[in-house]
């Protein structure tokens, strides 16, 4: 029996599971299935994450190709996480860094659009 501690009665397991381990291997694995292993392997959860990151990176692409900007920030914010909330003054900061670095940039486009 595996025990889920949100619900009163113990959740049934089918009777294939490894002899001797209680089900607790099945909690186990699916575990480490979704958050990845401890010697540093991806889980379901990070691998999805990274298709659904990848996703977005080629839609952004392309659009910024058939309308492209008059100008891009992009601040190296891929030590961030999607779910960081937690940083969210290291993002800020990050993206005023990146935008300081083209201050000059920003300036002479807006001198140009203004004309």
């Amino acid at each position: 029996m595996i025990h889920d501690h949100g619900v009163d009665a113990p959740a049934p397991v089918e009777d294939n599971h490894l002899p001797g381990t209680n089900g607790r291997a099945a909690v186990h694995l699916l575990h480490r299935q979704i958050f990845g292993r401890s010697n540093g392997a991806p889980g379901l959860s990070a691998v999805m994450m990274d298709a659904i990151n990848i996703t977005q990176d080629r839609i952004a692409r392309s659009r910024l190709a058939g309308d492209p900007p008059d100008i891009t920030i992009g601040p190296k914010t891929a030590r961030i996480g999607l779910f960081d909330f937690h940083r969210a003054n290291e993002a800020i900061e990050l993206g005023s860094k990146a935008a300081e670095s083209q201050i000059d940039e920003i300036r002479m486009l807006m001198r140009a659009l203004a004309a």
